[in-house]
């Protein structure tokens, strides 16, 4: 849809951080909300400055061993790996694991953070390191959050999509099933969350050329999705 014949007050169109003061803690938490925008749009070189501006606020706000200031840092990872500057996402993604390490070892940062690391040595092509560390973020997801739980199955579906990304089908494979296991115990899972796991097994099944097993999939998939609009419509 076209804004093109829409008239803004320009006070509206401000960035939300433009009127807070830079020691408000809302202040960096709207650069973070910025740069996360910014990167879901694949604006990358705009959230690498936004997240530097965030980090830099949380930084002075809340201090280096921060719960803010270690998601910031691993926010600042993220954006780097996407930008190939390896070197600058792994100062940030060791600076946060040390920081969690050390101040907040059962808080969910610390097994995300580990998940980050390893996404990055997946593209910097160190496929050994990557899987060693993903495994070892899934045994963190579950010593912090349980398992079933949200954030492990989330954990198990990113360490799926790694090796499938490296090729080890096997694997990915094994870490899906366990997802698809335990999904009717997981609170709140949506139909729209079921479908998505059942569809990414399904994409692994074919790959492995078990064609038969990932259409059976791909339909469990269609029906759950189908299942959940209807819901979602009766709801409105």
């Amino acid at each position: 849809m076209s804004n093109d014949a829409e008239w803004k007050d320009p006070e509206e169109t401000q960035p939300p951080e433009q009127a807070l003061p830079e020691n408000d803690p809302a202040y960096a938490e709207a650069l973070l909300n910025a740069g996360a925008n910014a990167t879901f749009e694949g604006k990358y070189e705009e959230a690498d400055r936004l997240l530097a501006r965030a980090l830099d606020a949380t930084l002075k706000i809340h201090g280096e061993k921060s719960l803010q200031t270690l998601f910031a840092l691993t926010r600042v990872c993220i954006i780097k790996r996407q930008l190939g500057k390896f070197a600058e996402a792994q100062s940030a993604i060791e600076r946060a694991l040390a920081g969690a390490r050390e101040c907040f070892p059962h808080h969910r940062l610390y097994p995300w953070a580990l998940e980050n690391l390893a996404i990055l040595r997946e593209v910097e092509g160190k496929t050994g390191d990557a899987e060693r560390i993903f495994a070892e973020a899934i045994v963190e997801y579950e010593r912090v959050c349980g398992f079933p739980s949200h954030e492990t199955a989330e954990g198990l579906s990113h360490q799926c999509a790694s090796l499938l990304r490296m090729g080890k089908l096997r694997p990915a494979e094994l870490a899906m099933r366990r997802v698809i296991g335990a999904m009717d115990e997981i609170k709140g899972l949506s139909g729209y969350g079921k479908s998505d796991y059942l569809a990414a097994l399904a994409g692994v099944l074919e790959e492995a050329g078990s064609k038969a097993e990932a259409a059976e999939m791909r339909e469990r998939a269609r029906q759950l999705l189908e299942r959940a609009k209807r819901q979602s419509e009766s709801e409105e």
